[in-house]
């Protein structure tokens, strides 16, 4: 089936390699199957030739986890989410991939503050990206991201109010409990 499927791309993609529809399949495709470098060239060119800002949106974040898959791309991984914030700052899934991002950096000031941004900015409930970006699913993961960086950056007592928030407000997929629960019992006990 694989083989079957990426020659049918490839067939069309020859046809028409300016279509940006068959880039965005290509770069899927790609990635799918473990080929980020590719997927990422294919994601690119999906954003040069799209007026579309969702799909131009969605394709940056994608090149931005491909390159953070690859690593050491920290910088080109945080230039592609900054853009895709830029295009689209009433979504939420850019705030919190640059977050998280920061917070890998240990950028704890820059991953508050666009967490924050983020908070006050992003609109819940909009239409849903065509593929998953690693945004959990619900409307907690710039809270989650905002409590995290918080207690890094010294506002402890927010820190711990937000997390008690999410905990006792917010269903959330299983990680991000134990998570929770995690922090809450080591914020308790310093």
């Amino acid at each position: 089936m694989k083989v079957d499927t990426c020659k049918n791309l490839l067939l069309q993609y020859i046809k028409n390699p300016e279509d940006a529809e068959l880039n965005y399949s290509m770069g899927v495709f790609y990635e799918d199957n473990g080929h980020t470098a590719s997927a990422v060239s294919y994601y690119l060119r999906t954003a040069e030739r799209t007026n579309d800002t969702l799909l131009q949106y969605e394709c940056l974040l994608r090149a931005a986890i491909c390159f953070r898959k690859q690593g050491c791309r920290n910088y080109t991984v945080k230039g592609l989410m900054q853009h895709a914030v830029s295009l689209e700052p009433k979504r939420p899934e850019g705030y919190f991939l640059l977050s998280r991002h920061y917070e890998s950096t240990k950028e704890w000031s820059e991953s508050y503050m666009i967490a924050s941004i983020g908070d006050k900015l992003a609109k819940f409930g909009q239409k849903p990206l065509r593929t998953w970006v690693e945004y959990p699913s619900g409307d907690y993961g710039i809270l989650f991201q905002k409590a995290v960086s918080s207690w890094w950056c010294g506002l402890c007592d927010e820190s711990r109010n937000i997390f008690m928030t999410l905990k006792d407000k917010y269903t959330m997929e299983e990680q991000y409990e134990k998570a929770v629960e995690n922090n809450l019992k080591k914020l308790y006990s310093e």
